[in-house]
């Protein structure tokens, strides 16, 4: 998928972490309020797109909030002062 646009999947453990709390302590399922998502994310996966030979405007990869070509740069960048 070179295009991804939705919920922030770690900001989902949180709440989960919260109900099951309150579960353990006694709290009826039932009483829980539900908690929905107030931010979504946009990734843009240019390696992909690439190689599909699909062309992302630059005003969509400027507004992204995870770009996987900019992540491999920098994790190749790091690693590279690293060495393990």
């Amino acid at each position: 998928m070179s295009i991804r646009y939705g919920v922030n999947l770690d900001w989902c453990f949180h709440p989960a972490a919260y109900y099951v709390d309150k579960i353990l302590k006694g709290a009826k399922p039932a009483d829980l309020p539900v908690e929905f998502p107030t931010e979504l994310e946009l990734w843009i996966n240019q390696k992909t797109a690439k190689a599909l030979g699909l062309k992302i405007p630059s005003t969509l990869l400027v507004r992204a909030d995870k770009n996987h070509h900019a992540i491999a740069a920098a994790l190749n960048a790091s690693s590279s002062k690293n060495p393990t």
